[in-house]
């Protein structure tokens, strides 16, 4: 994982989670976010943070699959974004990124 960095699509600043072996993209979405707004992951939608679950804005399964299938195009390719919990979000092979 690394700190804020460059400026991101917003004007706010972003924060780059290193995807680690094995980790599915869904879970490491999960763990990107909860650095960004200082708390820990939830599955449902969470008291303290009001985030709700990644499946509200993008198939778990579907992001996973998308994933591994980076892994068969080689390189850099491939790339999904979206909005979550007042972010922006780019999953690439290796990466998740936030722009807050």
């Amino acid at each position: 994982m690394t700190g804020p960095g460059e400026s991101g699509p917003r004007s706010g600043r972003t924060f780059t989670y290193e995807v680690g072996t094995g980790e599915p993209a869904s879970t490491a979405v999960g763990r990107a976010v909860a650095a960004v707004d200082g708390h820990g992951p939830r599955g449902v939608v969470d008291d303290e943070t009001h985030r709700p679950p990644l499946y509200a804005v993008v198939d778990p399964d579907a992001l996973d699959a998308v994933q591994r299938s980076f892994g068969t195009l080689g390189g850099d390719a491939g790339r999904v974004q979206f909005s979550y919990c007042g972010s922006d979000v780019t999953v690439t092979p290796g990466s998740v990124h936030v722009w807050s």
